[in-house]
């Protein structure tokens, strides 16, 4: 699927349960469920999550040299690494991968956490159906 096609998908759900769950039509959910949408293809060097985890990155490890901080720069350069060897639809499009990107959110928000997720599962259902087509 397009990167456009997802986030349709992550608005209709997201639609859907906002109207259920009042704690979900807040704008930041929104938003990590949407981003939760479109993160799987990390793994496709042409989509636009990749390019804007690339440019994260390079900016986190230009930081790190400005405050001379080794291990920011060491952490940096390897996710950036890692994340270039990935094939697509690999190993960020598995279920295991969805927990594992949204665990860190509920530090700051259980509700975003849950949002990501969601919008993560839904990227990877959207896949499985257009495989079988």
């Amino acid at each position: 699927m397009q990167w456009w096609a997802h986030l349709a998908l992550s608005l209709v759900v997201w639609a859907v349960i906002s109207s259920l769950v009042p704690s979900f039509q807040h704008p930041l959910t929104l938003l990590s469920l949407l981003l939760g949408g479109v993160f799987p293809d990390i793994d496709t060097r042409r989509s636009y999550m990749f390019k804007l985890f690339a440019l994260f990155l390079i900016t986190s490890s230009v930081f790190a040299l400005l405050i001379n901080n080794v291990y920011l720069l060491m952490a940096t350069t390897l996710t950036l690494l890692l994340t270039l060897t990935l094939k697509h639809r690999g190993k960020t499009h598995t279920y295991a991968s969805a927990v594992l990107f949204s665990l860190p959110l509920t530090i700051i928000n259980t509700t975003w956490a849950l949002a990501f997720f969601i919008g993560y599962s839904t990227h990877l259902m959207a896949d499985n159906v257009t495989r079988l087509l």
